[in-house]
């Protein structure tokens, strides 16, 4: 172990300087004490600084994603069947494009939470 003044590195809990410290209800708690203890963590705070630190934002719930594609595909066949009614074909044809380039990322990410 090393020892003040021999140079050698100190423990992770003494290069970390700062301390954080946050509110959450007592359902929040019981759900992190059981990840933390599911996990492969050392403790609470080892859980929460991975999670936190893990790289970039997370991504949206499946669930929301999902919607919004929905609605943007429903608002899509909207415009081509408005389209198709007044033959605008360049834009049409581009519509369609767009309408089938959306359904097939829907079954992907249903695909994708399915698995």
């Amino acid at each position: 172990m090393a020892r003040a003044g021999d140079g050698r590195p100190r423990s992770e809990a003494r290069r970390r300087l700062v301390i954080m410290r946050f509110r959450v209800s007592d359902d929040e708690h019981a759900r992190i004490r059981a990840a933390v203890t599911a996990g492969r963590h050392a403790g609470t705070a080892d859980y929460l600084r991975a999670r936190a630190l893990q790289g970039g934002p997370r991504p949206l719930p499946a669930s929301r994603l999902i919607g919004g594609l929905g609605q943007i595909a429903g608002r899509l066949a909207a415009i081509t069947r408005i389209v198709e009614e007044r033959g605008l074909d360049a834009i049409e044809t581009e519509a369609r494009e767009a309408k089938a380039a959306l359904a097939d990322c829907l079954r992907d990410v249903v695909a994708e939470q399915a698995e």
